[in-house]
């Protein structure tokens, strides 16, 4: 498990790039309608087992362009629970296709 650098994909960083397409599990998050991780994953051929929209998928809205997210406690919480159960449906073998 980790966390991949979207700046070093979007930049094709070759480390980066390679445990990428190696991972056996990837899910992809994005913050907003934007869709940035999801356009650059694809965009890289890099495969996934799961993608979340925070604002489509949690009804979780950026405070306005450009900004960090203002969120709750609640938020996270929703946040972690959807991870949790992606993790479980993925270890379970319901991942990629």
């Amino acid at each position: 498990m980790g966390i991949l650098s979207l700046p070093s994909l979007a930049n094709k960083v070759a480390r980066q790039m390679l445990i990428a397409k190696k991972h056996p599990h990837i899910i992809v998050v994005d913050g907003c309608h934007n869709e940035c991780a999801k356009k650059i994953v694809n965009d890289r051929e890099i495969k996934y087992d799961a993608y979340i929209n925070l604002e489509y998928d949690l009804n979780i809205k950026k405070a306005g362009p450009f900004t960090t997210f203002e969120y709750s406690d609640e938020d996270v919480v929703k946040v972690k629970d959807v991870i949790e159960e992606i993790i479980k449906r993925v270890s379970e073998g319901c991942g990629r296709k």
